[in-house]
């Protein structure tokens, strides 16, 4: 239902973000499908010039990848 949503407002990046992060939501326990969407709203972020928003989609795609080594057993060092 959201991404038929997504078409219509498609000329409407806000609500169209907004689709997206539900999307990124209801894709909480696929860490995969959440980063497509995260990085979705990224670019779309990019073509607004809203680039705090676009840093904050990135650090959460960063969160994910780091939970996601963490459980599996690898530790990052730096």
């Amino acid at each position: 239902m959201a991404t038929s949503q997504m078409k219509e407002h498609e000329k409407h990046p806000e609500m169209l973000v907004d689709l997206q992060y539900s999307l990124a939501n209801s894709y909480a326990s696929t860490p995969e499908l959440r980063r497509t969407w995260l990085e979705s709203m990224a670019k779309i972020h990019v073509r607004n010039g809203d680039l705090s928003e676009v840093a904050m989609c990135y650090i959460h795609i960063s969160a994910l990848t780091a939970e996601s080594l963490r459980r599996r057993g690898e530790h990052l060092s730096i």
